[in-house]
């Protein structure tokens, strides 16, 4: 049994404005920042050892995991983690681009269907998973992909909860290789959330 630990981004310029970002990305805030570290708080708490890390090539990704890691833990960025692509509705505000139901949705757009994103991002991870020597293992992500995710595994979950994972969120996945089912059975939010602060500062960029 190997077991997936799936983080969230943390919070970023473009969330505080309520843009869409896909594959276009924002810096990470200040929170977003706290956030990351709280999440490698929570893993060292555990007591776990990371075997191998993945990241989304987008800096928003990376960034929340060389904060949570830190900057001397090596990790691959895997272009198959990105967010969902939404095309030319990447970068406007959320309540011009509205999230629809279809999964076909975006391809007017110039963007990915749903099942383009599934194939993709599935593909990446099952692979990930099943490499040599990769018993423990963080993927950081985004939330579209995240969300996807749990619900495709909904029904062999073992702890329910909301799917649309928050910032820097951690969702544990137990990988049964012969099976091929991944169970989810533990999800892990930071305690700072921005419902719980007033953004005045500006967004602090990545070093």
């Amino acid at each position: 049994m190997r077991t997936l630990y799936l983080m969230r981004h943390g919070y970023t310029l473009f969330n505080f404005l309520d843009k869409k970002q896909g594959w276009c990305d924002s810096p990470l805030t200040s929170v977003g920042v706290a956030q990351a570290r709280e999440a490698g708080e929570h893993l060292r708490e555990l007591g776990i050892s990371i075997d191998h890390a993945y990241s989304s090539p987008s800096e928003r990704a990376w960034r929340s995991l060389e904060l949570a890691l830190g900057e001397d833990f090596p990790f691959t960025m895997d272009k198959r983690l990105r967010e969902w692509n939404f095309g030319v509705l990447e970068g406007q505000d959320n309540y011009v681009a509205l999230r629809p139901s279809s999964g076909d949705y975006y391809l007017n757009f110039g963007g990915e269907s749903q099942t383009q994103v599934e194939a993709r991002f599935f593909t990446a991870v099952d692979e990930i998973m099943r490499r040599p020597d990769h018993g423990n293992v963080l993927i950081v992500s985004h939330g579209a992909t995240t969300r996807i995710f749990i619900e495709k595994w909904a029904e062999h979950a073992r702890v329910t909860g909301e799917t649309r994972i928050k910032n820097c969120g951690i969702v544990t996945f137990e990988f049964d290789e012969n099976t091929g089912i991944y169970s989810c059975v533990d999800a892990w939010s930071p305690t700072l959330q921005t419902q719980s602060v007033i953004m005045t500062e500006f967004p602090e960029m990545p070093v």
